[in-house]
């Protein structure tokens, strides 16, 4: 399958390749406001998944971390990866299988479902709710989740209008996409493999974050061998929109570091 990726050049001669994959409903308009600031000194590259924004007629498909490979030889080889959330698992698989020279982490945890090993979670009943609601009437239940997504962040009712404009700039997800989105999230665990990513890796997360605890994003950097853990104040799940300059800036000083 062939991705649906758009590319934003860079106009710097000494430009790097970074590539951005969007979380769970969303689409890459999410990273409309740092496009700008990332774009000064790195080709930006953003993936828009399958059933998702403008690839909203390409279907989920049944293994959809396999998308990876097509995906890898549509991008430069020397790419940093960087997964928001849901798309941090993508980006995982991707650094396990050396398609990137070096991993970002956004707000996004290798295990989302509480287990013995992994404590730092979201309960199992929160994601089988979102998977009883999403057949009776989807679009509430992404409002749900966008609220989810803001809450606790210091300016939480702005954010969540902004999410939602940009949730919907490109039509809604399809049904498909999300329940195999919702399925990926329970069934992913990374947390074994941790220790075998040895390619330098940033872990960004927000304070204030309810979905991916502060002590889970601790944790995964603990279990990384060449890990660097920051940690936004006041944003929530969104922190690249909750503070986008120092969002931003995080990104490239470690990009700039490699």
């Amino acid at each position: 399958m062939k991705m649906l990726v758009e590319q934003h050049p860079s106009t710097s001669r000494s430009a790097g390749n970074l590539v951005l994959l969007h979380g769970w409903a969303m689409h890459s308009g999410i990273w409309q406001s740092v496009i700008e600031q990332l774009q000064s000194q790195h080709n930006i590259w953003c993936v828009d998944l399958p059933g998702h924004g403008l690839a909203r007629e390409q279907a989920w498909p049944e293994q959809p971390l396999k998308l990876l490979k097509p995906l890898s030889e549509q991008l430069p080889d020397d790419s940093v990866w960087l997964g928001w959330s849901m798309g941090g698992l993508f980006a995982l698989q991707a650094a396990q299988e050396q398609f990137c020279k070096a991993l970002i982490l956004v707000a996004s945890n290798p295990c989302f479902v509480q287990q013995p090993h992994w404590p730092s979670a979201v309960p199992a009943e929160v994601f089988q709710q979102f998977s009883e609601d999403l057949s009776t009437g989807f679009e509430r239940s992404l409002r749900r989740f966008l609220a989810l997504e803001v809450h606790g962040s210091d300016s939480a009712k702005e954010q969540l209008q902004q999410l939602q404009t940009i949730a919907f700039s490109r039509g809604t997800p399809s049904l498909a996409a999300l329940q195999g989105g919702l399925q990926l999230l329970q069934q992913a665990d990374f947390s074994e493999t941790l220790p075998t990513i040895t390619l330098p890796v940033l872990i960004v997360g927000g304070r204030r974050d309810r979905l991916v605890p502060w002590t889970s994003l601790k944790q995964t950097a603990q279990q990384m061998p060449n890990a660097t853990l920051k940690r936004i104040p006041g944003a929530g799940h969104a922190p690249f929109i909750g503070d986008p300059v120092m969002f931003s800036e995080l990104v490239l000083e470690f990009c700039n570091g490699l």
